[in-house]
Formats: structure tokens, sequence, C-alpha cells
């Protein structure tokens, strides 16, 4: 059977934004994503290299999170980002921040 009344956009806007803010089928999205999360090397020191020094042993490590969104049904938006984590607003993404990528850079040293 086809629709054929006529609504306004105002009329259409109004009843999906009753009820918990908007939340229909209408404004829900599927998340699924694949991506690289986390990337970590780590390289430990030649015991020749620190030898003489009072240090016994000494490593070097990189790590990267967020590192590569591969494949997302949401376009343009991290599924995983997040307009507020203290209110009922989780979920929403309405113009957060993306979530950032982080790079760190470790020395270990072993006395």
């Amino acid at each position: 059977m086809t629709n054929t009344a006529r609504v306004s956009p105002q009329q259409y806007w109004a009843a999906l934004g009753t009820g918990n803010t908007g939340i229909t089928e209408a404004n829900l999205f599927d998340a699924s994503n694949i991506r690289v999360r986390n990337i970590q090397l780590a390289y430990l020191l030649p015991k020749s290299f620190i030898q003489g020094s009072p240090i016994q042993r000494a490593s070097l490590a990189f790590s990267c999170n967020n590192v590569w969104m591969i494949s997302s049904h949401m376009r343009g938006v991290d599924p995983e980002s997040s307009y507020a984590t203290g209110s009922l607003a989780t979920g929403f993404e309405s113009g957060s921040a993306p979530t950032t990528r982080t790079y760190t850079i470790t020395l270990n040293l072993g006395f």
C-alpha cells in the first residue's frame, strides 16, 4: 500500500522528536566498524650497549592508538565518539570531537 498522506517537514520532525529525544528507527545507524586500534613496537637494548653503567636492562618502545579506521558504516563519524559520557547523551554524535590518535615513546630502565 502506497502512502499518499502529505506531511510537512515540521510535522515529520516534530513526530520524530517526541518520546526519548528523537531516538527512533529513522535516527539509528549501524555502528559496525573495522579498525586498527593499537600498534606497539618494543626493542630490548643489547647488554653491550649499557655495559659499564649502573643500568641492568633498557628497552625502548613506541605505541600508537587509534591508528586506522579501515571500514565504518557511519560515514564521517567515529562510532566510538560520544557527545557526553556523564549524561544521558552517551552515544549521541552531535558534533563531538573525533577520537584522538595518540603516540607514545617509552624508555624503560632497570637498575
